[in-house]
């Protein structure tokens, strides 16, 4: 839903991102990503675990 540019790059421009749709999580779920993230960040270690985890939590909340 954007428009291509030159060097096959997009625009993104407002109006396309007002259709994205952005899932109401819950707190429990908010800090329990952002936790994972956190760990993510601080240590760098077991990094495609955390990733994955991330990954699956945000895709159930987009119900995929």
């Amino acid at each position: 839903m954007c428009s291509e540019l030159l060097g096959k790059s997009l625009e993104l421009r407002s109006i396309y991102m007002n259709k994205i749709p952005i899932p109401n999580a819950s707190a429990i779920e908010r800090e329990v990503i952002s936790q994972l993230v956190q760990s993510l960040d601080a240590k760098g270690v077991n990094c495609e675990t955390w990733e994955k985890e991330i990954d699956e939590r945000v895709a159930a909340l987009y119900e995929l």
